[in-house]
């Protein structure tokens, strides 16, 4: 029972452990800016990633987020 996570929030997850890794595995690139946009679904699901924006903590490794929020839902 506590041990189940919700396939929309597991694959969020993922996403921001993508994100940070891509993060991390960056060498000394000077001033280049990498834009990336990612989509996930408005409310809990995005807000991890805002946080991040928020933060400054992806603009510290040179990388701009440009966060969509979208409608969730089943497909």
């Amino acid at each position: 029972m506590g041990d189940h996570i919700e396939p929309k929030s597991r694959w969020t997850a993922v996403a921001c452990a993508a994100l940070l890794g891509l993060t991390a595995c960056g060498g000394d690139q000077g001033d280049e800016v990498t834009s990336i946009r990612a989509a996930d679904a408005a409310g809990m699901p995005s807000a991890f990633l805002q946080y991040g924006i928020d933060q400054g903590h992806f603009d510290e490794v040179g990388l701009d987020i440009d966060l969509e929020a979208s409608v969730g839902g089943a497909a």
